[in-house]
């Protein structure tokens, strides 16, 4: 095992919430609101598949430039207004198995915990509280902070490592395709939670209907599997 703890990284739409329909509807309210629209187009179709990077190349189609740092927090603010509302009128339902598994890795001086997601830190953050995480303690990397899952995901890792003196072994935990782009580019073994539209092709991947069967040890084995990383996603 490595020096310091292995860090698990856990997406947080579809992955320990159901909020997925939640957000996506909150987000394309966002948008409308601050005058740009997708139009016909999914929000998986855009290149990067973050609140942020979707928002700047919109904004970038409508006036010609990129967004700035005050357009994000603008972005930030109207979502979770719109967010909120939705999460008022009904709670996103969690994922089987969140709770207990988070109850069960925290205090695990063999783990460090981080949450990773393509959204922006506001809405994030109600997210982690319903969870009922710590949001003054948890490591947390949003779209606020950066526009690709690769950036994300790594700003992740090196909050939750600290000041280790070697680089971390990781392991990712998320639900959709992105995810699984993600690790790979990254070289992390992943964990795929198959409790939305998504599913995923044998290989080097392992796949659970929700959190339940997972434990520390066997996430600390599949971190240790150096196999996981070295093919091409087929899905």
């Amino acid at each position: 095992m490595s020096e310091s703890p292995t860090v698990i990284v856990f997406d947080i739409d579809g992955t320990l919430l159901h909020s997925v329909g939640h957000h996506q509807a909150a987000l394309l309210d966002a948008y409308a609101e601050l005058g740009v629209r997708i139009g016909d187009r999914a929000l998986s179709d855009f290149p990067d598949h973050t609140d942020s990077a979707i928002y700047d190349l919109l904004l970038s189609e409508v006036r010609g430039e990129p967004a700035s740092a005050a357009d994000f927090d603008q972005l930030d603010a109207v979502l979770e207004r719109h967010y909120l509302r939705r999460m008022h009128a009904q709670p996103p339902l969690f994922v089987a198995g969140a709770h207990e598994l988070l109850a069960q890795l925290d205090g695990d001086e063999r783990l460090s915990v981080a949450f990773a997601t393509g959204s922006m830190r506001g809405v994030a953050g109600h997210k982690l509280a319903q969870l009922g995480v710590d949001l003054d303690t948890a490591v947390l990397a949003t779209a606020s902070e950066a526009t690709t899952r690769e950036r994300i995901v790594a700003r992740a890792i090196d909050i939750a490592a600290g000041a280790a003196r070697v680089p971390p072994r990781a392991l990712s935990i998320g639900d959709g395709l992105w995810d699984l782009r993600t690790a790979f580019a990254l070289g992390l073994p992943f964990v795929a939670v198959e409790s939305g539209t998504h599913s995923f092709a044998s290989g080097p991947v392992h796949s659970v209907a929700d959190l339940r069967s997972l434990t520390a040890d066997q996430l600390l084995l599949l971190a240790d599997d150096t196999s996981f990383p070295l093919q091409t996603a087929t899905t």
